[in-house]
């Protein structure tokens, strides 16, 4: 019997995998990273299963919470926009649902110290190291109920947005839309997505409006600018519009955090759970047409830059997923000891 976060399985009889030495996660007869982003984003049934949960399309869950929603208006025709919205709350924002989503926020944020703390003097010293870890530590998960928590923003209820925010006070926070809680339960996306979001604050833009100079970060920055991860279009602001920057970084260090997750749980599961497991990290990035919403690339580099450049490029990833040794065409993955000449 194995525990992986909130979630309880058992190990397989047979079929385990091994990860150690040279040997593939999976016996295919196609590099499964010749298209990484078709090996993520292949399977066209949603919602795919790992075995610690289940990753949906996003406008599925947002559909079903904004059906409950309207029964509840239908249902109790005499209440008010704000007394369904309190009921709402107490569904979708279950006790159950609330703590694991709690528990994924702590241990990834836990995860994330202990790599800060990993890393060698010759990337981040001391004092670096410091600064970075108080500002994770000053992150709080700001989630419902009460109703009221989200009374400036009711329409996140039924949204699937999960996203950081810095307050005008300082206060540094993470909101999740009630949909999410519908469409999201694989242990390894929740990692992924908390990850990313918690690594917003300490991206090169907010160490920027902090007066906070981390010549390690400034290197990785680099890399993903002159490696074309960072989009250097016309219009671009650095830090602004236009600018995938504080994004590109924030998928960097979630895969990296995802990536020791994973690691750490692969023997647990035979090879088509790992490869399921892999695909839900950041299942949701695929480009979902059926959703009949264009992506929006202001921000955000294309599904396909996230999965193949960032994603697709990490070690760990490429190994579990059985991926041939790298080629000279094989893009490099960024990292924190970049240099000029070495993209």
């Amino acid at each position: 019997l194995v525990v992986l976060g909130a979630v309880v399985f058992r190990k397989p009889n047979s079929g385990a995998l091994s990860i150690s030495g040279d040997e593939h996660s999976l016996t295919q007869e196609e590099d499964p990273c010749e298209d990484i982003y078709e090996t993520i984003c292949e399977d066209a049934q949603w919602p795919l299963r790992d075995p610690t949960g289940r990753v949906r399309r996003d406008i599925d869950a947002e559909i079903e919470v904004l059906r409950m929603f309207e029964e509840l208006l239908l249902e109790n025709p005499e209440w008010t926009r704000e007394e369904a919205y309190k009921e709402l709350v107490r569904v979708v924002y279950s006790r159950s649902r609330v703590q694991k989503l709690r528990t994924a926020f702590e241990r990834t944020r836990n995860e994330m110290l202990r790599f800060i703390r990993e890393q060698p003097a010759s990337v981040f010293n001391a004092h670096e190291k410091k600064v970075l870890s108080t500002t994770l530590n000053k992150v709080r998960l700001d989630l419902p109920p009460p109703a009221e928590v989200y009374a400036d923003e009711p329409d996140l209820y039924t949204k699937n947005g999960v996203f950081f925010q810095r307050m005008q006070s300082g206060k540094l926070r993470i909101r999740v839309g009630g949909a999410f809680l519908f469409a999201v339960s694989s242990w390894f996306n929740l990692v992924f997505t908390f990850a990313h979001e918690l690594a917003h604050s300490i991206d090169p833009c907010e160490l920027r409006e902090a007066r906070h100079a981390l010549p390690a970060i400034d290197r990785l920055s680099a890399c993903l600018q002159t490696s074309g991860v960072v989009a250097l279009t016309k219009n671009r602001n650095e830090c602004g519009s236009h600018d995938h920057l504080s994004e590109a970084f924030s998928d960097w260090i979630g895969v990296q955090i995802t990536a020791r997750v994973l690691e750490r749980y692969a023997t647990e599961f035979d090879a088509q759970q790992l490869r399921k497991a892999v695909q839900n990290s950041v299942r949701d990035l695929c480009e979902q047409r059926e959703d009949f919403r264009d992506e929006d690339l202001t921000y955000h580099p294309s599904p396909q830059i996230r999965i193949e450049r960032i994603f697709g490029t990490h070690p760990t990833v490429r190994r579990l997923l059985g991926c041939t040794a790298p080629s000279s065409s094989t893009p490099r993955q960024c990292g924190f000891d970049w240099t000029p000449g070495l993209e």
